[in-house]
C-alpha cells in the first residue's frame, strides 16, 4: 500500500527539512513521537545512510518501539527512513521543494508492506486511518513553523 500527503507551508526549506528530521522538534508538532534512541549519541546527530535507531511512538496510553534505519539523507531536499515491524515494513520518504523565500512544499510518500495476508487485509481495511494520521500531523507541523516568530 502507498500513500502520499502534500502540504505547503510558509516557512524556509531549510527550516521545514529540520523540523522534520531532529528529533526535539519533532516533539513539538508530532503528538505521537515520544522519542528516537540512537545507538551512540553521535549517531544522533550525523544523519548518515545506514544509521540504526529505535523510534519510540505513544497512541493512546500504550507505546510501541520499533527498529529504524536511515536510508537517506539529502539536506534540505530528501530524507527516507525504513522500519521493521511484526506487521511489516515501513518506508517513508519525505520531499522538501522551495516554491519561494519563504514557502516549502512537503510530500511524504508511506510505503507499507505488510509481513502476512491478515495485516494485508487489515491495511486495507484501516488505511484511510492511517493517512488520516498523517495528514493530522501534516497540519501539525505547518501549525508549528508557521506560528514560530
Amino acid at each position: 500500500m502507498k500513500y502520499t500527503v502534500e502540504v505547503v507551508i510558509n516557512a524556509p526549506q531549510e527550516e521545514v527539512f529540520a523540523a522534520i528530521n531532529e528529533d526535539e522538534q519533532i516533539k513539538q508538532w508530532n503528538s505521537l513521537f515520544v522519542e528516537n534512541r540512537y545507538e551512540s549519541e553521535e549517531d544522533r546527530h550525523t544523519y548518515k545512510p545506514g544509521t540504526k535507531y529505535t523510534s519510540v511512538t505513544k497512541i493512546g496510553k500504550k507505546e510501541y518501539a520499533f527498529e529504524g534505519t536511515l536510508l537517506e539523507y539529502d539536506a534540505p531536499y530528501k530524507t527516507t527512513a525504513q522500519s521493521n515491524t511484526k506487521e511489516g515494513v515501513n518506508k517513508i520518504t519525505y520531499i522538501c521543494e522551495s516554491l519561494a523565500a519563504n514557502r516549502t512544499r512537503v510530500v511524504m510518500h508511506l510505503e507499507v508492506e505488510p509481513s502476512n495476508f491478515y495485516y494485508k487485509i487489515m491495511i486495507k481495511l484501516f488505511g484511510w486511518l492511517t493517512k488520516g494520521l498523517y495528514m493530522e500531523q501534516f497540519e501539525s507541523l505547518k501549525e508549528y513553523l508557521e506560528s514560530r516568530d
